[in-house]
């Protein structure tokens, strides 16, 4: 186990499932853990035994994945297929055969670079960062952007002109903010909503060191955001989960063995982070 501090508390982080290939995307749908084989594209579930087992073959390239608040269908952000698909139905439960749907692929008529975050608000409404292929829009060719859904998702529209340097992972808050990881400026942005349906975009957090940011969750119970940063395996000694207030103050940080951590959720107060090929899961609200 792995001890962290946030002021008085210590919290450990438990290694869950270690393989010997890498997965990403954690996401909980109905208690059970999904997350993504990077290398195959196929969706897996965390079982009892704390096994993973194949879900679906999604033939693409999996970066982020969230599920519906109402429905429970999970929705993928697609690198590969520079979309994001929809799988229907079934996929909490280990004897289902969910099947996938193509849901959003252009915004006024262009086709997307490749949606690398995706999340989901309280409203049902969609969330997703398009970024394209690593190194596509980093700081020599700042083009990515957000989207959101809007009607009930019958509509997408812009949240930002063409200008981020690979925006990665999102998260939604409870107050309806949005927070957005720019990977190549090493900070996250929020997007805060005043009034309603109206975004206005800051600077949430400016961090330093390693790579970037890549992932970012909302404890749901404290409205703390945890965010993981990424950096590449050689150049960092551990990786880093480094926790604000929902005012953007840090509280600390969860090192974690290794550093190129990708995915990040919650379940209640437990966090899960994917981190090559091990899954770690912390207790959020609960003393070592």
């Amino acid at each position: 186990q792995f001890l962290y501090f946030i002021g008085a508390l210590a919290m450990a982080a438990e290694l869950v499932w270690s393989g010997n290939y890498a997965v990403t995307a954690p996401v909980v749908v109905d208690g059970a853990l999904l997350v993504a084989s990077t290398s195959s594209g196929q969706l897996l579930r965390l079982g009892d035994d704390q096994q993973l087992s194949v879900l679906l073959d999604t033939n693409g390239q999996p970066a982020a994945i969230a599920a519906d608040p109402q429905s429970k269908d999970v929705f993928i952000a697609d690198a590969s297929r520079q979309s994001i698909v929809k799988s229907e139905g079934g996929v909490a439960d280990a004897d289902a055969a969910p099947q996938l749907a193509q849901f959003l692929e252009q915004f006024e008529g262009q086709p997307f670079r490749g949606p690398a975050g995706i999340a989901f608000d309280e409203a049902g409404e969609l969330y997703f960062s398009d970024a394209g292929a690593f190194g596509d829009t980093g700081l020599h060719n700042p083009r990515g952007t957000v989207y959101r859904t809007v009607q009930g998702r019958q509509q997408v529209v812009a949240m930002c002109p063409p200008s981020l340097a690979h925006p990665a992972g999102v998260a939604c808050s409870s107050n309806g903010c949005v927070f957005v990881c720019e990977l190549g400026t090493n900070r996250v942005l929020r997007f805060a909503q005043r009034p309603a349906g109206v975004f206005h975009g800051s600077v949430f957090a400016q961090l330093s060191g390693g790579f970037g940011p890549m992932a970012v969750a909302v404890q749901p119970q404290t409205q703390d955001v945890y965010v993981a940063k990424y950096d590449f395996t050689g150049c960092s000694a551990q990786g880093s989960i480094v926790v604000f207030d929902a005012e953007g103050e840090p509280k600390g940080t969860i090192p974690l063995p290794g550093c190129e951590i990708t995915g990040l959720c919650f379940d209640g107060a437990t966090l899960y982070a994917t981190e090559r090929s091990n899954i770690y899961r912390v207790d959020t609200g609960k003393v070592a």
